[in-house]
């Protein structure tokens, strides 16, 4: 009797030792990574360690939970090419699940929880194994756990897509338009003038998504480098733009009166609007509208 249990004992520890590795190794990888990520080792090195032991290790489990594991080359290398999608897929499920939740997503939760998914789905491949799984022979018809397995799989890259699209913000950029109005010209941006003489200049300005506000804004109007102040400036308060059809929100204009250099030539006319008492819009509401006066006889 003696003879005959050494070698039963020794034939019941090499399984118990080969499901101790399956096991241990790939837990002990996925820890690694997880406690890489919250490291301050370089990012380049986080990321060449992190990313692919969180995607290869749960892919590989979750292969084994799907269609068993492989007993000749070919079908080893289909189950290759399944851990990355599958791995990527329970990633992205860990994702949408702390989005869900509420919880932050950073590159510390998403590897610290993609470790808890990862330990669970290598611990899950080996209760799997322990528990009779055998392994899937591609070319034969698959049992129903591997096909409602697949199917929850697929179900579930679909359901990430049309999640990440709606988790994804509206972006509503915050800007104005400044654009001349008058005088007429011949040429845009290009106004023409007798030397010495009065010019109006009319602008008119609209706010994109945001509404303007409704203290006047400063206008500065320089030509040729120098300041010019013109105390009968006038600017209308901002006024809603009903038409759906653009993004326009409001539209603002004014007008001012300079004096044309006595020299003859071709002057730039700079022209500045800017919200100067919304300290948080003052980036979006500042606009510069530069044109060039051609004084004549």
């Amino acid at each position: 009797m003696t003879e005959l249990r050494e070698p039963t004992s020794r034939h019941e520890a090499a399984p118990r030792s080969s499901s101790t590795r399956r096991v241990l190794v790939p837990c002990a990888l996925v820890l690694f990574a997880a406690a890489l990520a919250v490291s301050d080792a370089p990012s380049i090195v986080r990321a060449a360690v992190v990313l692919p032991v969180l995607i290869l290790v749960p892919g590989w489990a979750v292969t084994v939970l799907l269609v068993g594991r492989a007993n000749d080359a070919p079908e080893r290398l289909v189950r290759m090419c399944m851990c990355p999608l599958l791995g990527s897929l329970l990633l992205l499920a860990v994702v949408l699940a702390l989005g869900a939740g509420g919880v932050a997503i950073t590159g510390d939760t998403v590897a610290g929880f993609g470790a808890a998914a990862a330990v669970v789905s290598v611990l899950g491949a080996e209760w799997s194994t322990r528990h009779g799984r055998s392994a899937t022979t591609f070319g034969r018809p698959p049992d129903a756990r591997t096909v409602v397995l697949g199917a929850a799989a697929a179900v579930l890259l679909v359901t990430a897509l049309v999640v990440a699209v709606k988790l994804q913000p509206e972006v509503h950029e915050k800007y104005t338009e400044l654009v001349l109005t008058g005088p007429a010209t011949s040429a845009p941006g290009q106004i023409h003038a007798s030397a010495g003489a009065d010019v109006q200049i009319r602008w008119a300005r609209y706010s994109y998504g945001y509404s303007l506000p409704q203290d006047l804004p400063v206008v500065d109007v320089t030509i040729a480098g120098a300041s010019v102040v013109d105390e009968a400036a006038t600017t209308e308060a901002p006024e809603p733009v009903p038409d759906a059809t653009t993004d326009v929100v409001d539209s603002q204009t004014g007008k001012f009166t300079v004096a044309a250099p006595e020299k003859y030539g071709t002057y730039r006319v700079s022209v500045t609007v800017s919200d100067a008492d919304a300290p948080d819009l003052q980036a979006a509401g500042n606009s510069t509208l530069v044109m060039y006066l051609e004084v004549g006889r």
